[in-house]
């Protein structure tokens, strides 16, 4: 049988400064709606209540529950988990990205997965000092011409998709990681291979992304990619 991962990428873009009035009204719960009241820039704000309330929208229609019956937990290093409700024996992994104006969620009912995403107009100068001891080699090993820009943020992206996955903060993934594997997450010609996970890297316009998931048993897994657009919808 063949093994579904579900990865959704969502754009909100042409939703994201829309007024309070002309939102949908109860979504979040009361955790999340604090949060959302917290931060101090209304961007941020924004970002925050689009991002968590089509993560809601999404798991719900997923799963087949009302969104009221979902309920999170956070683990150690703030990756979220499905809380078990009264309808269900089983809930599925999942993990959840969110940057500029689009969020990603990934879903598989067998295995933890991870996945990140980042805005290409994101300033690279921390990336660039991060990475900036591998690029010389880098340049040398990579066999398809890519800019530095794709290669500083598929970089990243897969350092965070793993940490997502494995549920380490990404500091604990890179103390775990000898050298030689370090430079593998720079090396966009090699898959990442790290403890085992597989990895399946995507370009949605404006955005880079990486999907980590295990591979387990299962001789064939298919990674199901849906585009969500709020564009004209509410």
């Amino acid at each position: 049988m063949m093994r579904i991962i579900s990865l959704w990428f969502i754009d909100f873009s042409d939703v994201l400064n829309l007024p309070v009035d002309e939102r949908f009204p109860g979504l979040l719960d009361e955790c999340e709606s604090t949060q959302c009241k917290k931060f101090y820039l209304k961007k941020d704000s924004n970002l925050y209540y689009w991002s968590h309330t089509l993560r809601r929208m999404v798991l719900s229609y997923i799963l087949g529950i009302p969104n009221e019956e979902i309920r999170f937990g956070t683990g150690k290093y703030g990756k979220p988990f499905i809380v078990s409700g009264e309808t269900r024996t089983k809930s599925p992994f999942i993990s959840f990205s969110h940057a500029g104006s689009a969020a990603a969620l990934a879903v598989d009912w067998k295995a933890p997965v991870g996945v990140d995403i980042l805005d290409e107009r994101y300033d690279l100068e921390y990336l660039h000092d991060f990475f900036d001891v591998h690029l010389s080699k880098l340049q040398s090993q990579v066999d398809i011409a890519y800019s530095e820009r794709d290669m500083l943020s598929f970089a990243w992206v897969r350092i965070e998709a793993v940490s997502k996955w494995c549920g380490l903060g990404v500091t604990s993934v890179l103390s775990k990681t000898s050298h030689s594997s370090k430079e593998r997450f720079c090396n966009l010609s090699k898959p990442i291979t790290w403890m085992g996970c597989n990895e399946f890297l995507f370009s949605p316009s404006g955005y880079h992304g990486c999907l980590i998931f295990s591979k387990m048993h299962d001789k064939r897994i298919s990674v199901s990619c849906h585009h969500l657009s709020l564009a004209n919808k509410v």
